[in-house]
């Protein structure tokens, strides 16, 4: 089910059983007066009436169906259902995490359980549209989930015949596996880091390429494991100590690519006396091991508590670490103490300064670690709670940067699902029951289980019609860092390591003698790409006419020209960024582009008497589900980069029409000789980005803009 109001658009897609999308699906809608149906370049509805109506795709004998209904108002009041999938079986969600690919797709990764008994759980990738992407079957039960920046996913699951293990799911369904011991996340260039045991069972960090490239492997600190055959438990005596693996947490990408993982580094002391019963004690401690982005590493040891004896000691389970917002970090971790009356289990908190110094003092927050999330100004902290005397609920803590609490409050006797900072220092939390908390009562009215923010004032979760997306208040704010403790890439960077770049560039002398200006250059060719029309390697055209960009969401069709039209059909790319003020023009290419990527187009002025118009792209070539069409775009791209290609050649007929339709001269010799013909992979990533991106004052709409 789909819901729009009246003038939007939205697009579609059929998948098959091996999640393939056919191009040879035969579309149809039975009432056109409430939507009208395109084909080209994308599958698409566009809201025309108020009313209802059924979209169908035919496929080779079989048909698949949606309901769409249509509203008359331009928006939606909050918790109005957009569209809906159901579950499988009677089934529920149990995580939902959110990603951008390395193609500008930004995907919802869905854990749907048949029930509580479910050993072999579903995991669906759902765009934010509605659009399935892929499902696979998990096999074990979930305990971390992630998407990655190829469009696949990773999962940390618990076998039902014991074990934990790493396993990966790639978009085209193939899958691997790795042992599993502690958590995992996603740095910003495609590396997965992983802590796994390694020799005698110490912890080490793993640097595991899951498409985009391995990182280094380094061993976690280890522990100590003493013995002793004299004295008493307090004072012992004939000592003895090996180095031994304690627990190690999640790790956490920082924003500057640091990895951080909390471990436990305590010392473990047996009390050995024939004919005695052993004894035992522990010191507890716990560090913080970083490796920096230049393979360096560093350890913060924490001042925990002294000495615990059997039978009152205490185990260390280390959780994970997040940044505080000021430059340090908040470390967060658990205790399961033993004693005369029982085992008791506590959530901790400390923080970290911006200089590497533990800062004394410690907070308990709970029971068990739920999650840690960094807002504006304080930390969320959500712990499980065991202890009967808050039945069973869960706490939510409020820290201040040093890790130090701010509040405690009783929140609700249902399960948080999900928690996430907003703009305005606010937190969302959902339950378990469908409630949901936020700054005002229009978050109250979204009904939504695991609520997570998809954009466009839109939120996704588990509701009753299955898995659902609502409207709602968009005042998400982008995350700082890379929210990697998740494992997750939630709302940053899609990786550019995948991308190339190629530039061109022309210096122009005279402009300050001249009427040309770098608005006149935007408005009268950049914009109207009058440099593609007067070249002989394509014609650009606007809905059927000469192009005259003026916003964003516009598109431009590009045709060929003899000889390169042969088995090359039209394609399309979509305006993302409009900016006459800086003469800029950006445009993301659309499905059936021989390429995937950005390009941007741009003019300014160095100094009174220079104009300088470039143009820059990262793009690789476009994906496809069928390997022919990708390997001929592959072909195509290498070769164009390897000789004067078409694309190559083009870009360098615009430039050189702009010269001369303006009647300025060439800069003899230029800055940087030979960037009228255009370098391939000569730019550096960060500067054609840069621009594709331009000044980040607000969250971006361009995916690979969002870091």
């Amino acid at each position: 089910m789909h819901g729009c109001f009246r003038g939007q658009t939205r697009e579609f897609s059929l998948l098959d059983d091996l999640n393939r999308a056919p191009s040879d699906a035969v579309w149809s809608v039975d009432n056109t007066s409430v939507v009208t149906l395109s084909t080209d370049p994308v599958i698409a509805v566009t809201a025309v009436g108020i009313g209802d109506a059924t979209l169908t795709a035919t496929w080779r004998g079989f048909t698949a169906t949606t309901h769409i209904t249509v509203l008359g108002v331009s928006g939606f009041s909050p918790g109005t259902s957009l569209w809906s999938i159901p579950l499988i079986g009677s089934g529920t969600v149990s995580h939902i995490a959110q990603a951008s690919t390395i193609e500008g797709i930004r995907l919802n990764y869905v854990i749907e359980s048949a029930g509580a008994a479910d050993s072999n759980p579903t995991l669906r990738a759902v765009r934010t549209d509605g659009r399935e992407q892929w499902i696979q079957a998990v096999g074990g039960r979930v305990m971390q989930l992630s998407g990655d920046p190829l469009g696949g996913a990773v999962v940390l699951i618990e076998r039902e015949t014991g074990g934990v293990v790493l396993k990966g799911f790639r978009a085209d369904g193939q899958s691997f596996e790795r042992p599993g011991s502690g958590g995992f996340a996603i740095h910003p260039d495609g590396v997965l880091y992983h802590v796994e045991a390694g020799a005698a069972g110490a912890a080490q960090l793993v640097g595991v390429d899951i498409g985009l490239g391995a990182g280094p492997s380094v061993a976690l600190p280890l522990g100590i494991a003493t013995t002793c055959t004299g004295g008493t438990i307090e004072l012992p005596s004939g000592c003895s100590s090996v180095p031994a693996a304690f627990a190690a947490g999640t790790p956490t990408v920082l924003a500057d690519g640091t990895v951080v993982v909390p471990i436990a580094t305590s010392e473990s002391i047996r009390l050995v006396i024939e004919g005695v019963p052993d004894k035992y004690a522990v010191d507890p401690s716990l560090a913080v091991f970083s490796l920096k982005p230049d393979g360096s590493n560093s350890v913060t040891t924490m001042a925990l508590e002294g000495r615990t004896s059997y039978p009152n000691y205490v185990d260390i389970v280390p959780f994970k670490v997040i940044p505080n917002g000021e430059g340090g970090l908040i470390v967060g971790w658990n205790t399961i103490r033993t004693g005369d009356f029982g085992t008791q289990y506590g959530a901790h908190a400390a923080g970290i300064d911006e200089n590497g110094q533990a800062i004394e003092g410690t907070t308990g927050v709970g029971d068990w670690w739920g999650d840690l999330v960094l807002q504006e100004a304080n930390v969320l902290a959500v712990a499980h709670g065991f202890n009967p005397s808050v039945n069973g609920k869960r706490l939510q803590t409020l820290l201040t940067l040093d890790g130090q609490p701010a509040s405690i409050a009783v929140i609700s006797a249902s399960d948080v699902t999900s928690a996430q900072a907003i703009s305005g220092n606010g937190i969302v939390i959902s339950y378990a029951d469908g409630t949901v908390e936020g700054p005002d009562e229009a978050y109250q009215q979204m009904d939504l289980a695991h609520a997570r923010y998809i954009g466009d004032e839109a939120w996704i979760g588990q509701a009753p019609l299955g898995l659902t997306a609502v409207s709602g208040p968009g005042v998400f704010a982008e995350p700082t860092q890379w929210p990697g403790g998740l494992g997750n890439a939630d709302s940053a960077n899609a990786a550019v390591k995948p991308f190339f770049t190629n530039f061109h560039r022309i210096e122009l002398l005279g402009a300050g003698q001249s009427q040309v200006t770098p608005e006149l250059v935007f408005t009268d060719y950049v914009r109207t790409f009058a440099g593609v029309n007067a070249s002989t390697i394509a014609l650009a055209t606007q809905n059927g006419n000469t192009p005259n960009v003026s916003g964003v969401g516009q598109t431009v069709t590009f045709q060929m020209l003899p000889p390169l039209s042969a088995g090359q059909s039209p394609f399309s790319v979509k305006s993302v960024r409009y900016d006459p003020g800086a003469s800029a023009l950006v445009a993301e290419t659309l499905p059936g582009h021989p390429l995937r990527g950005w390009r941007y187009w741009r003019t300014y002025r160095p100094d009174p008497d220079t104009l300088i118009i470039e143009t820059g792209a990262l793009d690789r070539p476009a994906p496809s589900w069928w390997p022919n069409v990708e390997l001929k775009n592959w072909i195509g791209f290498v070769a164009d980069g390897v000789f004067v290609g078409a694309q190559m050649q083009l870009w360098k007929e615009y430039l050189l029409h702009i010269k001369n339709a303006t009647g300025l001269g060439e800069k003899m010799p230029p800055s940087f000789p030979g960037l009228v013909d255009g370098k391939w992979g000569w730019m550096d990533k960060a500067y054609v980005l840069d621009n594709i991106c331009g000044p980040i004052t607000a969250p971006t709409p361009i995916d690979i803009c969002r870091r």
